[in-house]
């Protein structure tokens, strides 16, 4: 990775297809190990935010929910607008703490950045996250009952 980095300037890129490779193989401490030393030589906050949150996803794989939220926590105090460690903080309230009360509070806390939460959901969209996509748009009609576009939405997804 430091010869990646020398000659492109950019290693994020190869970070984030050699974790989801590790981890698809079942190789989580190697991709911790990776990810841990790619965070120890970043400087740039930015960047240092993204390697916390995949740090977050590895730990969630490996089943590891108490250091996968103090990963996205560390992510969150760098850039409070990271959208991968705030919808992996959705998916363990909803998944893994099976608590949908505060997995909604969470969603109606996102809202309040309109922007923030339409990343977050789009999140959930790509991972297939069909119902915190449901809970997500029953929150937002909640707030803004007349969006026609939102309710459709909607109803295509519990139709499916």
């Amino acid at each position: 990775l430091m010869g990646m980095r020398f000659l492109s300037g950019d290693i994020a890129p190869f970070v984030i297809e050699l974790k989801g490779v590790l981890c698809l193989l079942g190789e989580y401490d190697e991709a911790e190990k990776i990810l841990k030393e790619t965070i120890a030589t970043t400087k740039n906050p930015e960047e240092l935010a993204f390697y916390y949150s995949l740090l977050g996803d590895v730990y969630y794989d490996k089943g590891d929910i108490q250091k996968s939220k103090q990963a996205y926590t560390n992510t969150l105090e760098i850039n409070p607008k990271e959208e991968n460690a705030l919808a992996g903080l959705l998916e363990i309230a909803w998944y893994k703490e099976k608590n949908e009360t505060a997995a909604r509070k969470f969603l109606r806390k996102l809202m309040k950045n309109p922007e923030i939460f339409a990343k977050v959901m789009r999140y959930c969209n790509f991972r297939q996250k069909k119902d915190l996509l449901i809970a997500g748009i029953e929150e937002w009609l909640k707030e803004h009952p007349d969006d026609k576009e939102a309710r459709r939405m909607l109803d295509s997804l519990r139709r499916m």
